[in-house]
Formats: C-alpha cells, structure tokens, sequence
C-alpha cells in the first residue's frame, strides 16, 4: 500500500458523514419495514384464527374485555 502522502496515490473524496447518514436512514427504513411485516402476518394469523373458529360454529371466537364495567351497561338517552 503506498504511503498517504504519495503523489501517485489517488484521492479519495468519499463523503464518510453522508454514507454514515444513508446507513442509518437504511437501517431505520428496515426495522420499520421488520415491524411492518411482523404485525400484518401476526394479523392474519389472527384471522386466520377467527375464521376457523368460526367456520365450525362456536360463537365465543372474539375475547371481549370488560374490565372496565362494573355493572350492566345502561342506555345513555340524549338529553
């Protein structure tokens, strides 16, 4: 390798602040890309899930969370 004060060796005019940026950009790109992919094939799944459940007639596929109601709901009436 020659020297790097040699006259004959090319110069290199790399922009290491910018390839630096672009691979950060790239790599947030691509987690969010892996959230992305996670999530919609968990969704299937799910409904994958629910639609065989539902195919063979159960009727309690859906979980519904009532942890937040003390008593039986009431009808607001407008006013």
């Amino acid at each position: 390798m020659p020297p790097l004060n040699d006259p004959d060796r090319p110069n290199d005019h790399t922009d290491y602040d910018r390839r630096r940026r672009v691979n950060i950009v790239v790599g947030v790109g691509l987690c969010v890309l892996l959230f992305i992919f996670i999530w919609a094939v968990q969704a299937l799944e799910e409904n994958e899930r629910l639609q065989r459940c539902l195919a063979t007639g159960r009727r309690d596929c859906v979980k519904i969370d009532d942890r937040g109601r003390e008593g039986p709901l009431e009808p607001t009436l407008p006013r």
